[in-house]
């Protein structure tokens, strides 16, 4: 376990475990570890892809533009096994899920053949 002056949220954590929306969240989807990798993928994705997104273009996405792509990238075999490969190395305390992401994006087939198409 932490110790407190290494884990600084532990007051924030009190604050989300009092939140409804996440208390519903954490109540009905971390009762085994699968789910709780599932929605950890999730969230990193969207903080990547938010993250991206506004330094292309300097504002945050939509809540629907969010959820639509990540809707998107976890319905293709290549794009979710990527994600949930480096959310696993991110997990093992590999890298930043950032740095991992970066690192590989371009092995990602999906990726690689739209930066092709791209260029015609």
């Amino acid at each position: 376990m932490l110790q407190s002056k290494e884990f600084g949220d532990f007051d924030l954590i009190m604050e989300l475990m009092n939140d409804e929306n996440f208390r519903s969240l954490f109540d009905s989807q971390f009762n085994d570890f699968s789910n709780i990798k599932s929605i950890l993928v999730i969230m990193k994705t969207y903080a990547y892809l938010e993250k991206r997104y506004i330094q292309e273009y300097g504002y945050k996405p939509s809540k629907e533009y969010m959820a639509n792509g990540i809707q998107k990238l976890m319905r293709d075999n290549n794009t979710r096994r990527f994600l949930v490969e480096s959310t696993r190395s991110f997990m093992n305390d590999t890298d930043t899920f950032d740095e991992i992401v970066n690192a590989n994006i371009s092995n990602l087939p999906l990726i690689t053949e739209q930066k092709n198409n791209d260029r015609v």
